[in-house]
C-alpha cells in the first residue's frame, strides 16, 4: 500500500490521497513504472473480449506497455455474467501466465486462445499485464477511480523511494512534489473498452497527443456491427447500426462525445479531473468531458471500430440499442424513453452557433417517431456519408 502519506505536503500531492479507499495493491505496489497504461473493464464479454486484447498486441508500440483487464462484477447480477466473467477471467488468466498449463472447467485449447497466448509470449518484453477481478458496486466509474488512484499511488511511492534520504522539509517536499508532476507528465492511462479494436499506430499516436500537444484522447467509432438475439429482422438491426452510427456524428457535432480509448496523463487527471461520481448515469464520461472544456489544447480523436451488442442490465450503448429496438417494434410507446436521444435535441436547442446538424437531428428524431424504417436508413445513411 501507499507509504509515507503527506501531512503538509503540497495541494496537488495531497489530493492523491483523497480516495485513498481506492488504491488496491495490485496496481499500486509494483516499483516499475510504464509510460502507456492501459486499463480494459471488462463485464460480461466472456471470449468476446479476445479481439481487442490482440489489437492491443498487434498495435505499432514503441514504449513498455502495461496491460490491466480488470473483470468487474456487480454485487448482484445473473448467473449467465457471473459465468460469463468467470470464463473470461480464467482465459486470460491463462494468456497471461506461462506456468498455467489448463483453463480451469475447459478441457480442450480454443485455437484462438493459443495464438493469443503465443502473441503475448513473444510481446512479453514490451508488455506487463495484470489481471483483476473484484466485486464492484459501481462498475466501469469504480474501475476508473480505481484505477487513477492506484496509478497516482505508485508514482507517488516511485519517487518517495527515490527521494528516501531528503528530510520533510518544506524544500524537500516540493522537491518531492515536482518529481511527482514529472512522472505524472509523462505517464499516461487510456481507458480502453473490452468491444473496440485500434489498429496499427492509433493507439502510439495517443501518447505524442497528449504529453507533447497537451491533449487528451477520445475515440471516434465506426460501428460495425449491431448483435441483437431477440430479433431475426436483418433490416431493423441495420436500421439500429446506422441510428446509433448517426447519434454518434450528430454528438461529434456538438463536441460532446467522449467514446474509448479515453486517454489522459496522471498530470491532467491530477490537476483538472473531477472526482468520479460514482452511481451516477455515464459516471466516467463525465469525467473526461469535464477534462475536456478544461485542457486547453483540445482532444486527440483516434478511431476505432466497435461492435455493440443488446443487453438488458447495460446502461450504456448496449442498454440504448435494447431501447431503440423496442421502441421501433411498438414495445415502447413514449418516445422519451429513449433519452439519450432526446437529450441531445436538447443540447442543440441550447446551442446559438451554426451546426450542421441542428435542423438534421429535428427531421432525425421525427423519423424515429414515426418508426419509418426505410426513410430512417436512407436518412441516416446520407448523414454516415457527409
Amino acid at each position: 500500500m501507499v507509504n509515507h502519506i503527506p501531512t503538509n505536503a503540497q495541494s496537488e500531492i495531497c489530493r492523491i490521497f483523497d480516495h485513498k479507499n481506492f488504491i488496491i495493491d495490485e496496481i499500486a505496489q509494483p516499483e516499475i513504472l510504464n509510460k502507456i497504461n492501459i486499463v480494459i473493464p471488462i463485464y460480461h464479454s466472456g471470449t468476446r473480449v479476445l479481439p481487442t486484447i490482440r489489437s492491443i498486441l498487434n498495435s505499432d508500440w514503441d514504449k513498455p506497455v502495461e496491460l490491466v483487464c480488470f473483470v468487474n462484477q456487480p454485487e448482484s447480477c445473473s448467473v449467465e455474467a457471473r459465468e460469463s466473467n468467470d470464463l473470461t477471467f480464467n482465459v486470460l488468466q491463462y494468456i497471461f501466465s506461462p506456468k498455467k498449463t489448463v483453463i480451469d472447467g475447459h478441457f480442450q485449447f480454443d485455437k484462438e486462445v493459443d495464438e493469443l497466448r503465443n502473441l503475448f509470449s513473444h510481446r512479453r518484453k514490451r508488455f506487463k499485464a495484470i489481471l483483476i477481478s473484484k466485486i464492484l458496486r459501481h462498475g466501469v466509474g469504480e474501475v476508473l477511480q480505481i484505477s487513477i488512484s492506484s496509478y497516482l499511488a505508485r508514482i507517488y511511492n516511485y519517487a518517495v523511494h527515490r527521494l528516501v534520504k531528503d528530510s520533510d522539509n518544506n524544500e524537500s517536499i516540493a522537491k518531492k512534489a515536482n518529481y511527482v508532476k514529472h512522472l505524472c507528465s509523462n505517464t499516461v492511462l487510456i481507458f480502453h473498452d473490452d468491444d473496440i479494436i485500434v489498429k496499427g499506430v492509433e493507439l502510439r499516436k495517443i501518447y505524442s497527443a497528449i504529453c507533447q500537444k497537451g491533449k487528451i484522447g477520445v475515440g471516434q467509432a465506426t460501428i460495425k456491427k449491431i448483435i441483437s438475439t431477440q430479433t431475426t429482422d436483418q433490416t431493423l438491426i441495420e436500421c439500429l447500426r446506422l441510428i446509433m452510427q448517426s447519434w454518434l456524428i450528430f454528438k461529434d457535432d456538438l463536441g460532446v462525445n467522449f467514446l474509448s480509448p479515453k486517454s489522459a496523463s496522471l498530470l491532467q487527471l491530477l490537476h483538472f479531473a473531477p472526482d468520479v461520481e460514482l452511481g451516477t448515469k455515464y459516471d466516467s464520461q463525465k469525467v473526461f468531458a469535464i477534462l475536456g472544456k478544461k485542457v486547453e489544447n483540445g482532444m486527440h480523436r483516434t478511431p476505432i471500430d466497435t461492435v455493440i451488442a443488446e443487453r438488458q442490465d447495460f446502461a450504456g450503448n448496449s442498454g440504448f440499442v435494447r431501447q431503440l429496438r423496442l421502441y421501433l417494434e411498438g414495445k415502447i410507446d413514449d418516445m422519451n424513453e429513449l433519452s439519450f436521444l432526446t437529450n441531445v435535441a436538447d443540447l442543440y436547442a441550447k446551442e446559438k452557433g451554426h451546426y450542421f446538424g441542428k435542423q438534421s437531428y429535428a427531421n432525425f428524431l421525427k423519423l424515429i417517431r414515426e418508426r419509418d424504417i426505410e426513410n430512417i436508413i436512407s436518412f441516416c445513411k446520407n448523414i454516415c456519408c457527409k
